[in-house]
């Protein structure tokens, strides 16, 4: 015989307190198994609001926090993949994720790396079905959460389109020029981004992957350089740069370079520099606040 109240339950047996707090979704798309916004931290929440798990991917092993049902305060830490340069991400806030899916928070955000140092955030997210804005200031720390800031956020327009698909677009003014980036994030857990300036200075793209590694390029155009730069991003958060192009726009100064940073700034690597006077070979090595180019006899520059 099944006991009544399993009957009374009906289909909500087995789902977490979070997920009996949502009735139907105003967006038509699900993305909130892998897709990591607040939403899919309450949907693991128990009775009290508690929640803690591991999120979908590699590089967050354990997200744990709450969401008070009652007053919409709400806190979370990620723990991170070993090796990454990231040690701890804090988020702290208050708002209404409604029954509906939809969003209405303000946040501050803490992120902590392997060099002691923290960035502050400050975020407001609204959501009313599919479309979402998500806007950002960077704070110094203790800052009043409830204070708009002077400067102007970043701010995305975000879009879901499948229950695979979240897509984004942004633009921001700065140095005499627009640029225009967008985003999508999709279900293999892989993160893109576009972006160009409107003047057509300068346009590049990068892939993350969920493991905290990926792959980028850029392509700068100016008075002072023609060159095409490939990235290489890895988990401590180094980076591998290759880069081939003309300097100091007179096309009579060709480089190729290959070297690799450490997250601290520290690293090393090789120029070659093709003209029609001759060719040289450097290495270029890196600091945390300098870079030198050792030419041999054709001397060291600052670079």
């Amino acid at each position: 015989m099944i006991p009544l109240i399993l009957l009374a339950l009906g289909c909500d047996v087995g789902k977490t307190a979070g997920e009996r707090y949502f009735g139907d979704f105003a967006c038509e798309y699900e993305p909130w198994e892998w897709y990591g916004d607040p939403l899919q931290s309450v949907l693991q929440a128990d009775e009290g609001g508690a929640f803690n798990y591991d999120p979908p991917g590699e590089l967050v092993t354990a997200r744990a926090g709450f969401y008070d049902f009652d007053t919409g305060d709400f806190a979370w830490e990620n723990t991170y993949l070993a090796g990454y340069y990231g040690v701890s991400g804090r988020v702290e806030g208050y708002g209404t994720v409604f029954d509906t899916g939809d969003l209405d928070l303000l946040y501050r955000t803490v992120f902590a790396d392997v060099l002691g140092e923290e960035s502050h955030g400050r975020v407001r997210t609204e959501r009313q079905g599919c479309t979402e804005t998500m806007s950002s200031w960077a704070i110094e720390p203790g800052a009043d959460l409830d204070a708009t800031p002077a400067e102007d956020p970043f701010t995305w327009t975000l879009t879901i389109v499948s229950d695979d698909r979240v897509e984004a677009l942004a633009e921001v003014e700065g140095d005499g020029t627009r640029v225009d980036y967008e985003r999508v994030w999709t279900s293999d857990l892989k993160t893109e981004t576009r972006f160009s300036a409107q003047d057509g200075s300068y346009l590049g793209q990068t892939v993350m992957s969920d493991d905290g590694t990926g792959s980028g390029m850029q392509e700068v155009y100016g008075d002072e350089i023609d060159a095409f730069y490939a990235i290489d991003f890895y988990l401590d958060g180094g980076r591998r740069i290759v880069v081939e192009g003309y300097l100091s726009g007179t096309n009579d100064l060709y480089q190729e370079c290959d070297y690799t940073t450490s997250y601290a700034g520290e690293g090393s690597g090789t120029c070659s520099y093709y003209t029609e006077s001759g060719d040289f070979d450097c290495v270029i090595e890196f600091d945390e606040s300098s870079c030198v180019l050792d030419c041999g006899s054709g001397g060291t520059y600052d670079c």
